[in-house]
């Protein structure tokens, strides 16, 4: 590359488009929990191998289905594309997925996170029929003592906890 065509493009009038680095709060969170929580490829995305390429499911998260799930669509890499992209999420020596680090293993879960919370000064929320009825009006404005079809109020709810047990 001569010098000369160096200097003409700082001579040229620049015009440059960028978007806003944050697209707010939820959109970075889900995009970190998708890199920070998973591994590069699942073995059932892998439809079909070939001599030439690769087919996989992928889920495309900017096209949703009627219950906002993103729809699963196929695509087809060559190898070497293939490898290329799976070599981007091979994290450097010495660092590891937040799931295998800190108080997030399973095997941690039970033994670390309560002391953490504690420290943290959280209080768990108990939930009853009663505040869930609260919760569901405030922020999803669904009132659950009333029937969804005809409005009336004269239904019977009960909540059935993990164990079976009535609420």
């Amino acid at each position: 590359m001569e010098w000369r065509v160096l200097f003409e493009c700082f001579e040229k009038d620049w015009v440059v488009y960028a978007k806003s680095p944050n697209p707010g709060l939820n959109q970075t969170l889900n995009y970190l929990s998708r890199c920070t929580h998973s591994v590069a490829i699942l073995e059932g995305r892998i439809s079909e191998l070939n001599i030439e390429d690769i087919h996989l499911i992928y889920k495309d998260y900017g096209n949703q289905d009627e219950n906002g799930m993103p729809k699963k669509k196929p695509l087809v890499l060559k190898r070497m594309e293939f490898m290329s992209r799976f070599c981007w999420h091979i994290l450097p020596s010495r660092f590891q997925k937040i799931r295998y680090f800190g108080i997030w293993p399973m095997s941690n879960r039970k033994t670390k996170l309560a002391p953490c919370q504690r420290l943290l000064g959280h209080k768990p929320l108990l939930l009853n029929l009663q505040a869930i009825k609260v919760i569901l009006k405030q922020n999803l404005d669904i009132d659950p003592a009333a029937c969804p079809h005809c409005g009336s109020s004269n239904i019977v709810i009960f909540i059935v906890s993990p164990n079976g047990a009535l609420m």
